[in-house]
């Protein structure tokens, strides 16, 4: 049966462990926001870039999930120039 300090030590350490999951797991976070952040900002310029239209856009992501693709996240879907035109 493991001593009351081994104890103590197992559970430090396993607090430890945990906390530094969490650090990583926000590190990690951080970085698809950034990563999100900069790919929206091509997106737009290359939309610009080309002439991609808005309603351009909104089919062919419509296309690839009528072929089973993988979609955003409902919170992140929404249309969030509803109501402009759609040039």
């Amino acid at each position: 049966m493991p001593t009351h300090e081994e104890s103590h030590d197992v559970h430090l350490q396993q607090l430890t462990a945990a906390d530094r999951q969490v650090r990583r797991t926000r590190r990690a976070e951080a970085v698809r926001q950034r990563q999100r952040v900069a790919l929206l900002n091509l997106m737009a310029a290359s939309m610009a870039e080309f002439g991609i239209s808005h309603a351009e856009l909104v089919a062919a992501r419509r296309a690839i999930g009528d072929r089973g693709g993988n979609r955003a996240p409902e919170s992140e879907t929404q249309d969030l120039h509803e109501g402009e035109p759609d040039d």
